[in-house]
C-alpha cells in the first residue's frame, strides 16, 4: 500500500484501527449518548430541510466517538 491510498483511508476513517462502528465505546456514559441522540434527532436535513434525523452512535477501536445522522426522508448523511 502506497503512502497517498494510506492518507486516503486515514482521512475517510477506514484505517484498521480506525473503523467506525456502531454503538457508543464504554467509556462514554449512556446518559451522554442518550443526550446526543435526542438532540441530534431533532435536526433537520442539509440537503432537503425536512426535521428528524437517524441518530447512531458510532466508536474506533482506538476510542473515537462520533455520531452519525442520516435523513429519514432523502437519506442525506452527515457526521454530527
Amino acid at each position: 500500500m502506497n503512502q497517498a491510498s494510506v492518507n486516503l483511508r486515514i482521512a475517510e476513517g477506514t484505517t484498521p484501527t480506525n473503523t467506525w462502528t456502531d454503538g457508543a465505546p464504554l467509556r462514554i456514559p449512556s446518559a451522554v449518548v442518550l443526550g446526543d441522540v435526542r438532540t441530534y434527532r431533532r435536526l433537520t436535513c442539509a440537503a432537503c430541510g425536512k426535521r428528524g434525523m437517524k441518530a447512531t452512535p458510532q466508536h474506533t477501536a482506538i476510542g473515537g466517538y462520533r455520531v452519525l445522522c442520516s435523513c429519514r426522508t432523502c437519506r442525506h448523511v452527515e457526521v454530527c
